[in-house]
């Protein structure tokens, strides 16, 4: 772990240095739209399908979209964030394993508010919607455990401009915690074919809390100005857990994340910073 966090830590200063030393500025506008790629390790236990915990690689492609209101002089915000997650696991011995899908999507709604150190901080809340499945392929009976919940929820970010030379650097913290909702599950020992081909359907909706379901979401990016777009470099770690009808589903996962950032940056959406950023533009055209 030491070693990978160590060239983790060249590959950023590589990519910062190489970011620093190219040439060109950066329109701003009041949109982002983002594209990353994340790899990392997870954890999945399922007591519906074994109760072992299994271990393994996490991979994920997502698609974000940051937008500033044009009412309330620009400081309510509108994020879509949309996430499509798989992970292979194996128990401990190596002689079993599971699969891991996942589709989630997370529309936010903000308020911005402003320090004059240039700190933007947005709170709001978060609804979100998550369907997937855990495959096993040993089980002969029941062999998948079906996913979905509808979550809604508290949500903030902070995002912060800096500038090395010229160049805009945009580093963003951002967490969802979904608070209430719905969710499936269905009872101990029950098969899929006695849910939906014999209607047995009793106790397969359950109203969500923190005290039988729960998400967190944390996400650490850095926007690089590379040419007209920038790159993204992050973290994002994840946990879910659910207790229902004796029933216990665990995931973690901590991810590395890459991608490509264009249009405009989140701390770009400030209107004392795109003044100030105008200024600076100004000064630098009379030399």
């Amino acid at each position: 772990m030491g070693k990978l966090l160590g060239r983790l830590c060249l590959s950023c200063l590589f990519l910062l240095a190489c970011a620093v030393s190219v040439a060109g500025t950066k329109a701003d506008t009041e949109r982002t739209t983002s594209f990353y790629l994340s790899v990392g390790k997870a954890q999945i236990k399922d007591t519906y399908l074994s109760i072992i915990p299994y271990k393994g690689p996490d991979w994920n492609v997502g698609l974000e979209r940051f937008a500033v209101s044009r009412f309330g002089n620009h400081r309510w915000n509108t994020r879509h964030l949309l996430e499509g997650e798989m992970a292979y696991a194996s128990s401990d011995r190596r002689n079993t394993s599971v699969m891991s899908y996942m589709l989630s999507y997370e529309f936010m709604f903000y308020r911005r508010y402003e320090l004059k150190c240039g700190l933007n901080f947005y709170v709001g809340g978060v609804s979100m919607l998550d369907a997937g499945a855990v495959y096993n392929p040993r089980n002969g009976n029941n062999p998948v455990s079906a996913k979905a919940a509808l979550n809604f929820g508290l949500s903030g970010m902070a995002a912060y401009r800096l500038h090395i030379k010229k160049y805009p650097i945009n580093i963003t913290y951002s967490f969802s915690l979904p608070a209430v909702g719905v969710f499936f599950c269905p009872q101990f020992g029950a098969s899929y074919y006695e849910i939906f081909s014999l209607g047995n359907r009793q106790d397969w909706i359950h109203f969500g809390s923190f005290a039988n379901y729960m998400t967190v979401i944390n996400r650490l990016t850095v926007d690089l100005p590379v040419n007209r777009r920038s790159l993204r470099i992050g973290y994002e770690g994840k946990f879910r857990s659910m207790h229902e009808n004796h029933l216990v589903y665990k995931y973690y996962s901590n991810s590395f994340i890459v991608g490509i950032t264009w249009d405009s940056s989140l701390a770009a959406a400030s209107p004392r910073l795109k003044k100030k950023q105008a200024e600076a533009r100004a000064v630098a055209q009379n030399y």
